[in-house]
């Protein structure tokens, strides 16, 4: 049967077929608008908002940052990153972040932030962020410790220092290095010597050397702040005393008395000290005498008082 209706359609002519084609769907509209015709009205209700809930925040603190225990410290250089994703059935996306710092007034966020400008203490940061359909976040805080100040250090040595000039030392004095830092702590002391290598501090050291020396130090703590360089200068003296012990004594002569008793008594003393093998010296003088005393390389004295 269906191969004869397609005959017969095929035996019409094409134009036949559009208009009656044309008049079927009028048919079917017509007739449809009035099976549908209701005395009712339908009311479409708008879709209620499928974003009812809040964006959520992030924050990330960079570095340099130090932990000790429950508290986090962070230096002028250190990077404050927010970022926030809004949520719900259909989100709406995030409209902004803000924040403030301690008591201060809300700041929009656009990059991250330093805390370069705030002073050396406990600070507190609040941040919340706020969607496209005024969804609102819950503030939330955390807690930092600034800390910008560098450590501070203090040379002394063996012998004692004197601020303002050039001190003068030997190879056997020793220096020392303190360094304090109220808030991290010292990390790590160093010092070189007439601009060389730094070197970590251990322990008192020493210089070698006769001339001036150049004694560099500074200190960083835990969160890299690095203290400004300071130089001290000293000369150092070195003498090198050989020590030789003589087993042959030395004798001081000296007599009182008259002109011609002195000479004779010193001669007669020559005769005796020299065939004795004893080396002496016999000073002409008062004075002489009284300065070849005083020299102390003489271990035997031998007077004689004419008077």
């Amino acid at each position: 049967m269906a191969n004869d209706v397609l005959r017969k359609i095929k035996g019409i002519p094409l134009i036949y077929l559009l208009l009656f084609l044309s008049s079927f769907l009028l048919f079917v509209s017509s007739a449809s608008a009035r099976i549908y015709e209701s005395p009712y009205s339908i009311e479409v209700a708008a879709i209620p908002n499928a974003d009812i809930e809040p964006p959520v925040t992030t924050i990330t603190i960079g570095t340099p940052q130090y932990q000790n225990g429950a508290n986090l410290y962070i230096s002028g250089s250190t990077e404050i990153t927010l970022s926030a994703i809004d949520y719900g059935l259909v989100p709406s996306g995030v409209n902004y972040t803000e924040y403030k710092m301690d008591s201060d007034s809300w700041t929009r966020y656009g990059n991250p932030f330093k805390l370069d400008n705030y002073s050396d203490d406990q600070h507190t940061i609040h941040y919340r962020s706020v969607d496209k359909v005024s969804n609102i976040e819950i503030e939330k805080t955390t807690t930092i410790i600034l800390d910008k100040t560098p450590p501070e250090t203090t040379i002394s040595a063996s012998e004692e220092l004197i601020t303002g000039v050039t001190n003068i030392v030997s190879p056997d004095t020793r220096f020392y290095l303190s360094a304090t830092d109220n808030l991290t702590g010292v990390k790590a002391t160093q010092y070189r010597i007439d601009g060389g290598e730094w070197l970590d501090y251990l322990a008192g050291f020493t210089l070698s050397g006769a001339g001036t020396h150049t004694i560099s130090y500074k200190a960083k703590d835990n969160l890299e702040n690095e203290e400004v360089e300071k130089i001290l200068t000293v000369k150092l003296i070195s003498i090198d005393i050989t020590k030789q012990k003589s087993l042959d004594p030395i004798v001081l002569a000296g007599a009182w008395g008259s002109t011609g008793e002195i000479q004779t008594a010193i001669n007669n003393l020559a005769s005796i000290l020299s065939s004795s093998g004893l080396s002496y010296y016999s000073p002409s003088t008062d004075d002489e005498f009284k300065g070849s005393l005083r020299e102390g390389k003489y271990n035997t004295y031998l007077l004689i008082d004419f008077e």
